[in-house]
């Protein structure tokens, strides 16, 4: 195999391939993917909260394009400050239900501070998982802005393509051999302390 097609392999797994179809289909998958251990971890005591929560995360999930195509350059929406700035938008409403409607959680009423904080949960879990998503399927994203004003972005699709998984393997093989010779050290230590 020539080190030409290697290299036009590697380039094409790291393209963008998030056609406007798929984009909000892929925002609402990475945003419910995070938002489901908090939904989950409340989901008992607060059922009804958890249900919200789902619903707000897949409403919101599609903001940080939203916000890009209309007043904010793409790499601001897609960081960490970016989810941030969503979290905030999503907790002035729910402050705003807190300080105007009575709701009740568990026998207390909750707070319009409780409210907007969990406002700002979801929506900072809904603005990263959209985020994670287009990381994950090859979109640039600025993960770190401002502090670094790099994009970086996997393409997974392609990625699990064999014909394009030569370094992924290597890597893989690395990685694995690394935790197998860690485990093994660290048990050899352990039975040498008395």
């Amino acid at each position: 195999m020539s080190t030409a097609s290697s290299i036009q392999r590697i380039t094409e797994a790291i393209e963008p391939t998030n056609a406007p179809s798929t984009a909000r289909v892929v925002a609402c998958l990475g945003a419910l993917l995070l938002y489901v251990p908090f939904g989950m971890s409340i989901a008992e005591m607060y059922p009804a909260f958890a249900v919200a929560g789902a619903v707000i995360t897949i409403g919101v999930a599609g903001l940080p394009d939203r916000l890009t195509w209309r007043f904010i350059p793409h790499g601001v929406t897609h960081s960490l400050v970016g989810a941030s700035v969503v979290g905030a938008l999503v907790a002035v409403p729910t402050w705003w239900i807190g300080a105007n409607i009575t709701v009740y959680a568990g026998g207390a009423i909750v707070t319009p501070i409780a409210a907007a904080q969990y406002g700002f949960t979801v929506g900072s879990l809904a603005g990263f998982g959209h985020v994670l998503g287009d990381f994950l399927t090859g979109t640039d994203v600025r993960l770190v802005w401002p502090i670094a004003d790099y994009e970086v972005s996997v393409n997974v699709p392609r990625l699990l393509n064999p014909r394009n998984n030569e370094g992924i393997n290597l890597i893989g093989t690395l990685a694995l051999l690394t935790i197998v010779v860690g485990l093994a050290s660290s048990s050899v230590t352990a039975a040498m302390i008395p």
